[in-house]
């Protein structure tokens, strides 16, 4: 019995020795540690024509961000949609509810994340 309890004794200190020699990890604050900067999914086409494939334009947001702001405009700078959720969900419609035309849409999201301030421009294809 006290060979037992001396080879644990032994293996115990064997264990923290091995634990104060490991490199400590060093913390990068600067970094995102939940990758939603890299992660953000943008569509760049979708057709909303009713037979249920891509009939929304989705942003597939991974995180809550502490403010958002998503505009698309069409070609002619008409703004068409806009939100200030995280929660996208375009049908395709205006904002007076009529149906867009099939055309390329501007898009620009305005995001403060871990206080860090996004903003990303670019278009999506819808088509009828």
């Amino acid at each position: 019995m006290k060979n037992l309890l001396f080879t644990l004794f032994i293996i115990g200190i064997g264990f923290i020795v091995a634990s104060l020699n490991q490199p400590t990890i060093d913390s990068d604050f600067d970094k995102d540690p939940d990758n939603c900067l890299d992660n953000l999914k943008i569509p760049q086409r979708f057709t909303p024509d009713g037979d249920t494939l891509d009939d929304l334009f989705i942003v597939d947001f991974p995180c809550r961000p502490e403010s958002f702001e998503f505009q698309v405009w069409d070609m002619s700078d008409k703004e068409v949609y806009v939100v200030k959720s995280s929660d996208v969900v375009w049908n395709g419609d205006d904002k007076e509810g009529k149906p867009c035309d099939s055309g390329i849409y501007k898009w620009q999201i305005k995001y403060m994340y871990h206080m860090s301030y996004v903003e990303r421009k670019g278009q999506t294809l819808l088509l009828r």
